[in-house]
């Protein structure tokens, strides 16, 4: 499975999880604390937390 990924940049936005559409490839919107939408083809929409080291 190929997946598309967009760069952390901010917080999601209920407008920007609301507008996104489906495309032929899954999806990823992160968020810069480790929480990202992904979005299937089939329009299916899951939440996930990756969980990264601390880095202090």
């Amino acid at each position: 499975m190929e997946l598309k990924t967009e760069l952390p940049q901010m917080a999601l936005t209920s407008t920007a999880v609301k507008n996104d559409k489906p495309s032929w490839k899954t999806l990823r919107l992160y968020d810069e604390r480790g929480l990202y939408l992904e979005v299937f083809p089939n329009s299916g929409k899951w939440w996930r937390f990756e969980k990264r080291p601390c880095t202090s």
